[in-house]
């Protein structure tokens, strides 16, 4: 049991608290380009996203996610992240992120859409993607990407 507790020390770390308790962009867009959301049924996490776009890039992101801290870390994170993507790209960043979270190995640099992120939000996602230990838990930072995958414009 003490194990468990250690190893569970590896991913809930100070920064992934830090984004689960003050998520990033924890807002709701008033008109919003884009909307989706989707629902974990087996546990009830929860996510809807609104996206503004302006000149075909993303330029808000309003998140608001209910469920355990992986669930809204990974929305504040990945929030974040798409900023300035293109809605094309979204396909993209979904299918490298997913890869970084279900490999054995990798790192934000893996992302290559992303290679121009600032530095502490490739420190987020590296340590958002420590769940690949954690089987069990993976569901929980890919809901993001499930609202994502079925973006459409308003």
């Amino acid at each position: 049991m003490e194990n468990e507790k250690q190893d569970l020390s590896l991913l809930y770390t100070p920064l992934i608290l830090e984004h689960s308790k003050n998520p990033r962009n924890n807002i709701v867009l008033d008109s919003a380009d884009i909307s989706c959301s989707a629902v974990n049924p087996f546990c009830g996490d929860e996510i809807s996203i609104q996206i503004q776009t302006e000149r075909d890039k993303i330029s808000s992101v309003g998140i608001e996610s209910t469920g355990c801290f992986l669930n809204i870390a990974s929305s504040s994170i990945v929030s974040q992240a798409i900023l300035g993507l293109s809605v094309p790209d979204i396909n993209e960043f979904i299918k490298q992120y997913r890869l970084m979270i279900q490999r054995q190995s990798g790192n934000s640099n893996d992302i290559v859409i992303l290679k121009y992120l600032e530095d502490d939000i490739k420190k987020s996602l590296d340590e958002i993607s420590k769940v690949r230990d954690f089987p069990i838990r993976i569901k929980c930072t890919l809901l993001v990407t499930m609202a994502l995958q079925d973006i459409k414009m308003n």
